[in-house]
């Protein structure tokens, strides 16, 4: 029997379960607390809450039948004290319900619905080459404590249509060491207690292709899944080898790459919807080494709500990221964040509803932010600083519904060019180009401005604590209507 549980202390998001169409699940609320849980169903494709099930304040236990399957999950949507015990789980026993074999051979098994159950991992290039199931009802699921589930040592190895689950018994999903050529289609990895995939002293691999389209869930957990853990859990964590050519497309949930003593090399995100309400949608850490050539198109979505940055990149050298959409829901930290990245490219791309659309921070050079529509920030909606040759082009500003926010905010900054911007303010938007007073900036170049309805200045420079603007020029195509007061220069200029 499957089962999955939440202890409440806070307001906050159980895991997600899974139930099979037609199937009945049992629901449980147990504690002494004050409080509210909510019993809620997640769209398969981007994890959104479609329906409310059933809402308890005291202790209950209940039955509920799906009759078309999906997605389940409990949420304290408010907490006073005490500790709220929740519970999902079904009525199946699944020692009765293991998948039918339909074959089986040292180059490829194929499964059929039910849950496979192993208590030692399967080597992919050893034990099989290829393993294919029922997308959405083949789990390979640890029914022992091991350290992987699939264990990838082998070339042109292949997993398609399975839900590969931990069963917080295992610690990372797949393992890959000395691959050439992985192909990863329709595959859900769930409920491991390190990481989803873990790639180690490998010797040139050359990673893989992981493709999840169709509703079929997450790559790796959500961050609605974890605890005070979220920060030390990778989806992708790379440690000590070479890793080239990792394309993940239409994947979803909440994704997390991470480098250690790696060269980790070409990497696309393409399409997929990372949907998530507490931390970010994609974010890349790198400790000792760069990532580099990373990418973003296909017309990927990152929602969140409320809570730090929605993609997140961080050291990366090299890359192209357009044809994307971020969404702050309510008012997210960051929408877009790039962190001591160099020689990239941001193009033809939206964000909204941030405290800061696009923040721009560390020692950043040479990057290009073009065809930009920054919507509805509540405090920058372009901010950068401590950056070295930064083009910002063709920036679209809308109005905010906030009440203290600006336009594009440079701080700090050598040989930044603005080239292009069409600003739409209203009375909650102050100045659209703003050299903040807190550091020097050198080489500024501003041309082709056009703004209306901003409550302050147009384009201000501010040196209230002495600090030097060098270099600066204003071209000639700028025009603005109902502006406070125009272009302003501090006299400590």
């Amino acid at each position: 029997m499957s089962t999955t549980s939440k202890s409440f202390t806070a307001t906050g998001f159980g895991p997600v379960f899974r139930a099979r169409k037609g199937e009945s699940f049992n629901y449980s609320v147990a504690g002494t607390f004050v409080g509210t849980v909510v019993l809620e169903k997640l769209d398969g494709a981007s994890l959104n809450v479609i329906d409310t099930i059933t809402t308890k304040t005291a202790a209950a236990t209940g039955n509920v039948t799906s009759y078309e399957g999906g997605l389940y999950r409990w949420r304290c949507s408010a907490f006073t004290s005490g500790t709220i015990e929740t519970a999902l789980s079904d009525s199946i026993d699944e020692g009765d319900d293991n998948p039918v074999v339909i074959e089986k051979n040292v180059n490829e098994w194929r499964l059929g619905p039910g849950i496979f159950e192993i208590t030692s991992e399967i080597v992919l290039g050893t034990d099989v080459k290829r393993i294919i199931g029922v997308p959405g009802q083949t789990t390979i699921k640890a029914a022992a404590t091991i350290t992987n589930i699939i264990n990838a040592t082998g070339d042109d190895c292949y997993l398609e249509g399975l839900i590969i689950d931990g069963g917080s018994l295992a610690k990372k999903g797949i393992r890959i060491s000395g691959v050439d050529g992985l192909t990863v289609k329709d595959v859900v990895i769930q409920n491991t207690t390190e990481n989803c995939v873990y790639g180690t002293s490998g010797d040139n691999v050359k990673l893989i292709r992981v493709k999840c389209p169709d509703g079929l869930g997450a790559i790796g957990k959500t961050f609605d899944d974890m605890d005070a853990e979220a920060w030390v859990w990778q989806n992708f964590y790379f440690d000590n080898g070479i890793f080239n050519n990792l394309l993940l497309e239409d994947c979803e949930g909440a994704l997390l790459v991470k480098s250690n003593n790696a060269v980790v090399d070409n990497v696309k995100v393409w399409g997929g919807k990372y949907s998530n309400q507490e931390k970010m949608g994609i974010e890349v850490l790198n400790d000792t080494t760069n990532v580099t050539n990373f990418y973003i198109g296909g017309g990927l979505e990152a929602k969140g709500n409320g809570y730090n940055a929605q993609i997140s990149l961080n050291a990366i050298d090299g890359g192209d990221c357009s044809d994307f959409y971020i969404d702050g829901v309510d008012n997210s930290t960051y929408g877009l964040e790039v962190i001591s990245c160099s020689n990239m490219n941001f193009h033809d791309y939206r964000v909204k509803e941030c405290s800061r659309n696009v923040l721009v921070s560390g020692t950043t050079t040479d990057l290009t932010f073009d065809n930009q529509i920054l919507e509805a920030a509540t405090g920058h909606y372009f901010f950068v600083q401590d950056a070295d040759r930064v083009d910002i082009l063709n920036t679209t500003i809308t109005t905010s519904d906030g009440t203290n926010a600006y336009g594009i905010t440079i701080t700090n900054c050598d040989y930044t060019r603005v080239d292009g911007v069409n600003g739409f303010g209203n009375s909650a938007v102050k100045k659209l180009i703003y050299l903040n007073h807190s550091a020097n900036h050198n080489d500024v170049s501003i041309d082709n401005i056009h703004a209306v309805n901003f409550s302050e200045h147009l384009i201000y420079f501010d040196a209230s604590t002495a600090v030097t603007l060098t270099r600066y020029r204003v071209g000639d195509n700028i025009t603005a209507l109902s502006i406070g007061s125009g272009i302003g220069i501090d006299t400590d200029v």
